[in-house]
């Protein structure tokens, strides 16, 4: 089952470790860590906001992989299924 996981960031005041050298290179480890397939940063009311898509056998792993977004960034991730089926909007 593919899912797609939701994280908004938070600002460099709210976690100056955000503005530190090597910090991009933790977050990809953190989520490859997490089971991520893919990666898309975008803005979203001013904040960074990331979706990755993730893809579980059974759905109880979805918990201790947002765990792991949630100890690093001390956000909680929106955790949606991914469809992948383009009928579902009538296209």
């Amino acid at each position: 089952m593919r899912f797609l996981m939701r994280i908004e960031l938070p600002t460099q005041q709210e976690k100056p470790a955000i503005g530190s050298p090597g910090f991009e290179d933790q977050l990809t480890r953190v989520y490859l860590a997490a089971g991520a397939r893919s990666a898309y940063s975008n803005c979203v009311d001013g904040r960074r906001t990331d979706v990755i898509v993730i893809e579980v056998e059974d759905i109880r792993e979805l918990t201790p992989r947002a765990k792991l977004i949630f100890e690093f960034l001390n956000v909680r991730p929106t955790i949606l299924p991914e469809t992948g089926n383009a009928d579902h909007f009538g296209f």
